[in-house]
């Protein structure tokens, strides 16, 4: 039971941390850019959302049988990747809808070239919004069952799985105990976040 938290943790922490920047990119481009296939990404952005997650499995588990590829650990996170970037997206989406673009202007006008500009003006300010879809990103990614289930291979069972295959018949108390301290790291870890966002707000307003 173990080894399959570890490798829940080990696909959560790698889907979440290639989620959050390709959101954050994608985010910053289609604010500051115009483009002819704007509108139709953007479309494309909610349907992971608003399809099924069983319907994604199957697609997902016949485009990566099409493309010949094994099933394993890549196709997991690939398919977490794929579910989960929206989320961050959404989420990043709101904190830079109030985002003052005379800032970055006037970190321009004072030298900053688009890369300083970035670092240090942009990103700073899109933080809560990054750890909030971070978060997100993480809790999706444990929390799934069905595309996982599809997309995973020989070996690559994650916990979620496992414990809905032992649903049926009986479930040993390594469960009860894995799944209470998910549980409570999962508490704990919303308790630091939101005392860190308050740090961060104190902080911005001195």
């Amino acid at each position: 039971m173990i080894d399959y938290m570890i490798l829940t943790i080990e696909l959560a922490a790698v889907s979440t941390i290639i989620s959050v920047v390709l959101g954050t990119l994608a985010t910053i481009c289609m604010y500051r850019y115009d483009f002819k296939l704007k509108k139709f990404i953007d479309s494309l952005l909610y349907i992971p959302i608003v399809i099924p997650e069983l319907v994604i499995g199957i697609a997902s588990l016949a485009a990566f049988t099409l493309m010949g590829f094994s099933m394993g650990f890549a196709t997991l996170v690939f398919a977490h990747v794929t579910f989960c970037v929206p989320f961050v997206i959404i989420t990043l989406r709101a904190r830079i809808a109030d985002f003052d673009r005379s800032i970055e202007e006037a970190a321009m006008d004072l030298g900053a070239n688009q890369w300083h500009t970035l670092k240090r003006v942009t990103l700073p300010m899109l933080v809560p919004g990054i750890i909030s879809g971070a978060f997100l990103s993480i809790t999706l990614s444990v929390d799934d069952v069905i595309i996982s289930y599809f997309v995973c291979g020989a070996g690559q069972i994650t916990f979620p799985i496992k414990v809905y295959g032992m649903v049926r018949g009986k479930i040993s108390t390594d469960v009860y105990a894995l799944s209470s301290l998910i549980m409570f790291v999962i508490i704990f870890t919303y308790l630091m976040y939101f005392l860190v966002k308050k740090v961060f707000l104190k902080k911005r307003e001195a």
